[in-house]
């Protein structure tokens, strides 16, 4: 959550990467929640390896969600912003975000422009 307009007034700004580690954009938060979440996690071992692996399950069959998927999250509410972004990894339906007044989301991979909150640059 960014609270207020940021140290230079033009609000707290955050780099955005996929789960592949690809750039999306640039987030600048004035008075609003960022959640970003990943189907794939990874994890660093001690001997410097990468440890890749899915770990968020779907409640409705218990299985692991294996398709690399990002969802990012921007609301007037983090609570928000963080639950919805969960639940796009399991869905990856935008329809759900419909409900949470003043949320608005992306899914990756997607062909669909990004929203105006997100900039590539």
């Amino acid at each position: 959550y960014g609270v207020g307009d940021g140290p230079d007034g033009e609000g707290w700004k955050l780099g955005v990467a996929d789960v592949d580690g690809e750039w999306i954009g640039t987030v600048s938060l004035v008075d609003a929640g960022l959640s970003v979440s990943h189907s794939i996690q990874v994890d660093q071992l001690a001997d410097g390896r990468n440890e890749v692996r899915p770990h968020i399950f779907d409640p409705a069959t218990g299985a692991l969600i294996t398709q690399a998927r990002t969802a990012v999250v921007h609301s007037a509410s983090a609570t928000d912003a963080e639950v919805l972004s969960t639940a796009l990894i399991v869905r990856g339906d935008l329809s759900i975000v419909a409900g949470f007044e003043g949320a608005s989301a992306l899914v990756t991979p997607t062909d669909q422009p990004l929203p105006d909150w997100l900039r590539p640059d």
